[in-house]
């Protein structure tokens, strides 16, 4: 009896090392939703991801949108659509639509060969497989040299350098989160909490700041 214990012990063991291996998928807590806040026009609207797998790979998927009024009167909207396929460490496909105010846009990436091939406004960009989305919500890829734009497909090179850390209030509580500057072809400030759960996202549009927080 104790050796067939012993033994199933053994097997268990060898299977659980054996799909940590494999990258076994293992999805964050889902859905996991921000308020998107301009500095002229207040809470403007919604950035919510959810997380599932099929079979090892991770796939994301982001809904955003925002309405903008002025005297009760919409004079902006935007509605967006992403979704990630994540194999590990690296973004196997991407596709996303976006309507910007009336303006439609289709991206996509996939990967071909040894390089992703990345579809956008500028037409197809070939780039190197561990190039991303402009998505911050993986902490492991902040620093990945080369990004594509969520909405329009364009490379950009960047470089993100961590800086002090930062108390910020997300659901009421005051968190030390980890903060990254990124400059180059996008800039922006990226917050992340102790364990690289994505909190905030900061970024300058038209002079004003937007932030996008989790609640």
């Amino acid at each position: 009896m104790m050796s067939r214990l012993l033994l199933a012990g053994f097997l268990w063991l060898a299977l659980t090392t054996a799909s940590k291996q494999a990258g076994a998928c293992q999805p964050p807590e889902s859905p996991a939703t921000f308020v998107i806040n301009h500095e002229t026009y207040g809470d403007i609207g919604t950035h919510v991801l959810t997380f599932d797998c099929e079979g090892d790979d991770l796939i994301v998927e982001t809904k955003v949108d925002v309405k903008v009024k002025v005297l009760f009167i919409t004079v902006y909207e935007r509605e967006a659509r992403y979704r990630e396929v994540w194999r590990g460490d690296r973004l196997i496909a991407y596709e996303a639509r976006t309507d910007d105010g009336g303006d439609e846009y289709v991206t996509t990436a996939k990967i071909g060969g040894d390089a992703m091939i990345v579809a956008g406004v500028g037409g197809d960009a070939r780039v190197p497989l561990d190039t991303v989305s402009s998505h911050p919500w993986n902490i492991d890829v902040v620093d990945r040299p080369l990004i594509f734009g969520q909405r329009d497909g364009r490379i950009h090179k960047v470089q993100a350098d961590r800086v002090k850390s930062e108390m910020i209030k997300i659901g009421g509580k005051r968190i030390e989160a980890q903060k990254f500057v990124v400059q180059g072809g996008l800039e922006r400030e990226l917050l992340y909490g102790p364990d690289g759960t994505w909190l905030q996202w900061r970024l300058e549009r038209d002079g004003k700041t937007v932030t996008i927080t989790r609640q």
